[in-house]
């Protein structure tokens, strides 16, 4: 191979290795943009989960108060029926004693 033939084989190399050093360049900035978005993603992540445990603390006293809506609710269901089939027969009874 002749002198002339080495010397561009080297500015290949060269221009190669200078492509390559700039992808990672390239690479290295991507990679410190992704761990800033990441720390404000697990930043945000941990303020909804103690937003979370913040509201299930407080509808605690709300689900208290419709178990007991539903259980009075269910009481005067009760109370009603028990009344209309008392009603039933005593119309039952009347008509049977006349």
């Amino acid at each position: 191979m002749s002198a002339d033939g080495k010397e561009r084989e080297l500015d290949r190399i060269h221009s190669t290795l200078e492509t390559i050093r700039d992808r990672l360049s390239d690479m290295n900035i991507t990679i410190a943009k992704q761990e800033e978005n990441l720390k404000e993603h697990m930043r945000r992540t941990d303020q909804n989960e103690n937003m979370i445990k913040s509201l299930e603390t407080s509808i605690e006293p709300i689900k208290k108060h419709v178990s007991m809506v539903e259980g009075a609710l269910k009481l005067v269901g009760l109370v009603a029926s028990i009344a209309a089939i008392a009603t039933s027969f005593y119309g039952l009874i009347q008509y049977l004693t006349q």
